[in-house]
């Protein structure tokens, strides 16, 4: 193959690149499905990036999962007070962006598990994957399971089958998803 860059100052950048590829004799591509219904869950997405959110709620609907997005803190109790006026609560998970401008994904935490309201939602944060996790530090938070950004779907359905499982308490559920370079 071949790689090409052309940059003009200014004015962008130009990539192209060329790669020979065999036929793979793999017939079907492997799926990564979660091994739980998804379709009795409601999940709140928060995250400042609208391309993850875009992400992580059109991997979560092919699930059957209904899922809401926000952009931050504030819309996110937004959505959270809504969901409980209006449909008592349906929202059971809440998937936070660590670091997010105004209110931060831990202090979104705080706030929600300080909301007697929210006692049963679930919360799951995702890390910059230079974030060291520390998950003891995490579960004292509330918080039932971590994955870095930018997440796989393995990461996805870890996370979720491991916040369904309700025979595992929340420290132990709270295990990084992946290993941390050291």
């Amino acid at each position: 193959g071949s790689v090409f860059f052309n940059n003009e100052y200014r004015q962008g950048a130009e990539f192209e690149f060329s790669v020979e590829l065999t036929k793979s004799d793999n017939q079907m591509g492997v799926l990564v499905a979660p091994i739980f219904d998804g379709h009795d869950l409601d999940i709140l997405v928060v995250d400042d990036n609208a391309t993850n959110n875009s992400v992580l709620s059109g991997q979560l609907k092919t699930w059957g999962i209904n899922v809401s997005v926000s952009s931050d803190g504030s819309a996110a109790l937004e959505v959270l007070n809504t969901n409980f006026e209006k449909k008592d609560g349906s929202i059971s998970l809440v998937i936070l962006d660590k670091e997010m401008p105004n209110v931060n994904g831990i202090e979104l935490a705080k706030t929600i598990r300080n909301d007697a309201r929210y006692a049963n939602v679930k919360l799951v944060l995702m890390t910059p994957m230079e974030e060291k996790e520390h998950p003891e530090y995490f579960a004292q938070l509330g918080f039932a399971s971590t994955f870095h950004k930018p997440a796989t779907v393995a990461d996805l359905v870890c996370a979720l089958e491991t916040v369904t499982n309700s025979h595992k308490n929340e420290i132990e559920s709270s295990k990084p998803l992946r290993p941390t370079a050291s």
